[in-house]
């Protein structure tokens, strides 16, 4: 997070099915090897 100039951040699972995808790339590892169906999701946007 501090890579994309984060100052403050909360994880809300952390479990082997959460992802952490900006502009469409995936920043942390996914623990099965592949993604996962989604069914919930959070979405921040930052109007410019």
């Amino acid at each position: 997070m501090r890579s994309q100039n984060v100052l403050y951040a909360l994880n809300l699972d952390g479990g082997g099915s959460s992802e952490i995808i900006i502009n469409g790339k995936i920043y942390n590892s996914i623990s099965e090897g592949k993604e996962r169906i989604i069914s919930y999701a959070l979405g921040v946007i930052a109007l410019e």
